[in-house]
């Protein structure tokens, strides 16, 4: 009998020190955190259709010259312009450059650069673009195909240069890049004989329309 109460002693002092397996998982249970409220998918911008204005603020218009020893990357830093926006992406762009405006970092280039050898800033302040025609491309890299007319130097020529076109808040986005064959404009300086300066000018194009306010 003493034998008995003993070990029912023994019992019970075990299970006051040691808690059940199902109040420890009770216990884990409450001091998990709660889970994180699951982030809502962002929905996509409302596509804005007519006139949008070009935003020079979020918009580059920029190229390389290079000859044999050196290459330079310059920009425009003042040019407006519109995109007019269909149901199917672009109808038209036009794009105005003040020719001044044209900046490279080396500053006896940048001078060279205004210069008749080159854009002739003082006698044709302003470049142009103004598209005929865009088509839509199902090519994997680039959304529409435009063609226009491009003006410099008083010289009026046709070029035709892929873009992609793409929607963001209150706008659109294109983005292009193709080369200009500069003596089509009469841009005809050589350059030193043993320093040649490159014949095609690559241009790209970040052009960003939204709604004038």
């Amino acid at each position: 009998m003493f034998r008995v109460l003993l070990l029912s002693l023994s019992a019970l002092t075990f299970s006051a020190c040691n808690p059940t397996s199902t109040a420890k998982d009770e216990a884990s249970k409450r001091s998990l955190p709660e889970p994180p409220p699951e982030t809502p998918a962002r929905a996509e911008p409302a596509p804005v259709r007519g006139a949008l204005t070009i935003d020079p603020s979020r918009s580059a218009i920029s190229f390389v010259g290079a000859n044999v020893l050196s290459s330079h990357t310059g920009a425009f830093k003042t040019f407006s312009g519109a995109i007019e926006m269909g149901d199917d992406g672009p109808t038209s762009i036009t794009v105005n450059v003040d020719t001044a405006s044209i900046f490279v970092e080396h500053p006896k280039l940048l001078g060279h650069l205004r210069t008749e050898d080159f854009f002739f800033v003082e006698k044709f302040p302003t470049a142009s673009f103004k598209s005929t025609s865009i088509a839509a491309s199902s090519d994997a890299d680039y959304t529409h195909t435009v063609t226009g007319d491009i003006t410099i130097r008083g010289v009026t020529k046709p070029q035709t240069f892929p873009i992609r076109v793409t929607q963001i808040d209150g706008g659109w986005r294109g983005t292009a890049a193709f080369d200009l064959k500069r003596m089509d404009f009469n841009v005809a300086y050589k350059g030193a004989a043993d320093n040649l300066v490159k014949t095609e000018i690559p241009l790209t194009l970040e052009l960003v329309a939204t709604k004038s306010s």
